[in-house]
């Protein structure tokens, strides 16, 4: 597992997130230790849901699995599907 310098996650890691907004394109979500994450709306299902809203709500917790480390240019990533 890929891990990056100053990060606590490694890339496949499991993580339990919660759900903080959901927008046309994805799903804005939070770690427990309060790290922010971002789903993109192909990692929502593997059924081909376009509406995120069909998919989670807010406040909802969700088991997801990391697949892209911070950089200074985006939060972590996370997926759903994988």
């Amino acid at each position: 597992m890929e891990k990056s310098a100053g990060s606590a996650y490694q890339i496949g890691q499991i993580v339990m997130v919660r759900v903080e907004r959901v927008t046309p394109f994805g799903v804005d979500v939070r770690l427990p230790d309060d790290t922010p994450a971002y789903v993109r709306w192909h990692d929502l299902t593997r059924g081909g849901h376009w509406d995120p809203n069909k998919v989670v709500a807010v406040g909802q917790e969700v088991k997801a699995h990391v697949v892209a480390l911070p950089t200074p240019e985006r939060v972590l990533e996370v997926s759903f599907t994988r």
